[in-house]
């Protein structure tokens, strides 16, 4: 039966494209609402409180509390660019370019656990560079399964592995912590590691049990699409 002008056919595949278009859509909603979010709650409080300190400072004739407001301004500046360039690291790992993904992975791993469970590290160097969309969507992809590791899971220790089978890159990231029942339905994380995979051509298998861990695992091609 002929369609409508301008009207895709009503084909599985074309339900499950714009399925995965419409949970891809969400997916970045999020991550944009949650870079607003920080912006307005943490940059924003912190920019607010140095002009308030520096209009005080302005108003202030006794020394010993102008030297205690010059110091309250200068520990909010820096907390605001510690926290501008967590925001940055968000954007785009800062050694993923220059370095190469396994240094992009050690350093989002290293900053992540600096207190909190034992982190291994399994970093095989590749046999070449993946492409740049491939190395972005890892990198994405490890550090979504790393803050689930740490926020959720109540994990002892966390397992970072990279390698290569052929012409496929290869990341897991396993915990030994609470786990979840894979029937459940997925978070916008999980769903953000499926689509990151799906975007280069890869996929995301995630293994989990109540008690028994997590463990994604990601297979992706190294020249991508």
């Amino acid at each position: 039966m002929p369609t409508a002008a301008g009207q895709d056919p009503a084909t599985p595949a074309a339900d499950a494209l714009r399925a995965l278009v419409a949970r891809l859509i969400a997916v970045q909603e999020a991550e944009f609402h949650a870079l607003a979010r920080a912006l307005h709650d943490d940059i924003g409080q912190q920019l607010a409180a140095i002009k308030l300190g520096a209009m005080a400072l302005q108003e202030e004739d006794e020394p010993d509390a102008r030297a205690e407001l010059a110091a309250d301004i200068i520990a909010t500046a820096e907390q605001t660019v510690a926290a501008l360039r967590e925001l940055s690291a968000r954007l785009r790992p800062p050694p993923l370019e220059a370095l190469g993904l396994e240094a992009a992975l050690r350093w989002q791993a290293e900053r992540l656990f600096r207190d909190g469970p034992r982190l291994a590290l399994a970093l095989t160097p590749l046999p070449h560079r993946a492409a740049p969309a491939v190395e972005l969507a890892c990198a994405r992809i490890a550090e979504e399964a790393m803050r689930n590791a740490l926020r959720h899971a109540g994990a002892s220790e966390v397992v970072v592995s990279l390698s290569s089978a052929g012409a496929e890159l290869l990341l897991e990231v396993a915990d030994d912590g609470a786990g979840f029942a894979p029937e459940a339905s997925p978070g916008s994380g999980l769903l953000a590691m499926r689509e990151r995979a799906a975007q280069v051509g890869g996929h995301v298998a995630i293994d989990a049990a109540p008690g028994a861990g997590t463990r994604v695992r990601a297979r992706m091609p190294l020249s991508g699409r």
